[in-house]
């Protein structure tokens, strides 16, 4: 059953209670349905030029960890800094997620593990984060 929400404006769809066998003809249906949305968010984002990570949880997140790292300095950032540093670790993501599907599509699988990102990390040369 297909409800709007008033809000948004968008489609949701509410969970069924019971799988009958006679149902689950639409039960395929809702998960060819499903997938379709998920092609059109893929290409939404796509084609947004903003940024995907929020503004204020990310600038939060830098000054925790600065913070963590120099705590007896109080540093001040500039809001063109931290969006700077936002759109580099934005990039360096999304780079970082295309060529591990491509890893996860060439050993013919769909999803990404976390061994496709620890090869690509070690193709580019860049050691764990952790091992300092």
């Amino acid at each position: 059953m297909t409800r709007t929400n008033s809000k948004l404006g968008r489609k949701y769809f509410t969970p069924r209670k019971s799988l009958t066998p006679k149902k689950r003809h639409s039960d395929s249906l809702r998960k060819r349905r499903d997938k379709n949305r998920a092609l059109k968010e893929i290409k939404f984002y796509q084609k947004t030029t903003c940024l995907l990570i929020q503004k204020l949880p990310f600038m939060r997140l830098v000054k925790d960890i600065l913070e963590d790292l120099r705590p007896q300095i109080g540093y001040r950032w500039k809001e063109t800094a931290l969006l700077a540093l936002q759109e580099m670790a934005e990039n360096y993501l999304i780079s970082l997620f295309e060529d591990s599907n491509i890893v996860a599509s060439n050993s013919k699988r769909i999803t990404i593990k976390v061994e496709d990102m620890q090869l690509v990390r070690r193709i580019r040369g860049l050691s764990d984060i952790c091992n300092r």
